[in-house]
């Protein structure tokens, strides 16, 4: 989790340096064998002492090589001889990395499940101050890494080869590249933690560079007579939440996961009609920051004509079922991925500018990005259209029962 620290209020003391974080805590950090390593403690006295106690044992460490008698000095020259030999440049000190990295003592071993364990409960809970990870991303994890827990749970962290990791990631290689880097992301994540308890491990089997994006392709998106007819189907076959949940997907920009989520989804306390708003609180949104999606003249219909409290979407699971059966009834095979919310920012940046529907998707990249994705995708009319889609008519003397979240 990044960590805030509190501007020019860092100090150095004894060979290192001390942050202080926007959370009130103090992160001291000292450089040892070029390798960083780095603590937080709630005092700042506590992170001198162990700034202190890294560098006397680092001290000590020197004053050791003068107590060498002659078989380990000889011992310590043969072993370089061998390394000169046999054509590697690396030096003593590696060797022993090496071989301890692949030999972990007994009482010393971390185990890959062992390691996932405590990273979770460094997500929920960061030493360093930062902010505490989603309950859900926690969990996507875990889950993510099931199959390697499966194969490698009980091996030790030092143990895992790049053989291990290439015949896991054919498990997931008929994935979408992008979900394949993301997966093995999730591993790395793990590894890199254990480098932080384990000062001699360094995670070489697992590491992937992330490119950065320049622009993107343009999005899929629906069709206004695409999304009247799925409407129209859940209206017909489902209970009102399903074709709200669907119409705040298209006609807010509301991300699958902010409704459907188990935890902190978004609720009917959020949707102020009086004012013309929809709130996304940051315990709800994706990417934590707040925002306010303005409340169109077609979904404010659909708000009223199916009122309702609390939780405003069904489970993740059953309106995917659901979607599948409107989908159908409009003709498509396939869900385009994100299509409902990729439509309403082609539709609202066609009718208000871009700028302004990146916003109210809390869109996180640059403009020029979101620029590749939406814009001229769609007509003005066609903007229209999809605008003014409204629910079904209500019956005469038919009353619209409140439905209440579960």
């Amino acid at each position: 989790m990044p960590t805030e620290y509190i501007a020019n209020a860092h100090k150095r003391h004894n060979g290192g340096i001390i942050r202080k974080t926007t959370a009130g805590r103090w992160v001291a950090e000292i450089n040892r064998d070029n390798k960083r390593r780095r603590a937080s403690f709630d005092k700042i006295s506590k992170a001198k002492s162990w700034i202190d106690k890294e560098t006397s044992r680092r001290g000590d460490q020197g004053k050791d090589a003068f107590t060498l008698n002659r078989p380990q000095l000889m011992d310590a020259a043969d072993a370089i001889h061998k390394l000169r030999t046999g054509g590697r440049k690396e030096s003593l000190c590696n060797a022993v990395d090496f071989f301890l990295k692949h030999h972990p003592a007994t009482d010393d071993r971390l185990t890959v499940e062992e390691c996932l364990t405590r990273y979770e409960t460094e997500m929920k809970t960061p030493s360093d101050g930062g902010t505490p990870a989603r309950p859900e991303s926690i969990r996507n994890k875990r889950k993510r890494l099931t199959a390697f827990l499966t194969l490698h749970g009980e091996r030790d962290v030092r143990e895992i080869t790049q053989a291990d990791i290439d015949t896991w990631a054919k498990s997931f290689a008929h994935l979408a590249p992008r979900t394949q880097v993301n997966r093995k992301a999730e591993l790395q994540s793990v590894l890199n933690f254990a480098e932080g308890i384990l000062p001699e491990f360094k995670n070489t089997v697992c590491t992937i560079k992330q490119k950065k994006k320049k622009g993107g392709s343009p999005a899929e998106i629906l069709t206004p007579e695409i999304v009247e007819i799925m409407l129209r189907k859940l209206e017909e076959k489902y209970p009102p939440r399903y074709a709200v949940t669907f119409a705040l997907m298209n006609f807010a920009g509301i991300r699958p996961a902010e409704l459907t989520r188990p935890d902190n989804p978004l609720t009917w306390e959020s949707i102020r009609l009086d004012k013309g708003k929809i709130y996304v609180h940051a315990h709800t949104a994706k990417t934590g920051d707040w925002r306010d999606v303005p409340i169109f003249e077609n979904l404010a219909a659909w708000l009223k004509r199916y009122p309702g409290k609390g939780r405003i979407s069904p489970s993740d699971s059953r309106f995917r079922e659901a979607r599948s059966v409107a989908l159908k009834a409009a003709g498509l095979d396939h869900w385009p991925h994100d299509g409902a919310r990729h439509s309403f920012g082609t539709y609202a940046g066609e009718l208000h500018g871009l700028h302004k529907a990146a916003g109210w998707m809390g869109h996180t990249g640059g403009l020029s990005v979101f620029q590749a994705h939406y814009k001229g995708r769609a007509t003005p009319e066609q903007a229209k259209a999809f605008f003014n889609i409204k629910p079904t008519p209500a019956k005469s003397g038919t009353v619209i029962q409140m439905e209440v979240g579960a």
